[in-house]
């Protein structure tokens, strides 16, 4: 049941802005046999073809998002305060790289 929800988010998703990639991420997409069923029940619910694959940060996938946005405000709080467009992006690092500072 919860991957026919999935999948039909990730059909209607797909149906509004046609992403070429969809990503699942935390304890969901650490779930080998849950993100297979819901890559079959997608292609069920969309005539088009939606490529879903696991985060390479797995279920570290929300804290490197909070870190992410946590620095980013500390960055505009002190270098950058009223300046649109002073957000700074991190892009996620290397899995390996990510587990090794995280232990």
């Amino acid at each position: 049941r919860v991957a026919r929800q999935i999948a039909r988010a990730a059909a209607a998703i797909a149906a509004i802005v046609d992403p070429s990639l969809i990503v699942v991420g935390g304890s969901i997409g650490t779930r080998t046999e849950l993100l297979e069923r819901i890559v079959r029940f997608a292609s069920q619910c969309y005539p088009g073809k939606i490529t879903i694959e696991r985060s390479k940060l797995g279920t570290h996938a929300a804290l490197a998002g909070g870190v992410s946005i946590a620095l980013s405000h500390l960055h505009v709080s002190i270098f950058a305060e009223g300046q649109k467009g002073a957000e700074i992006l991190i892009p996620p690092p290397a899995i390996e790289e990510f587990r090794a500072g995280a232990s």
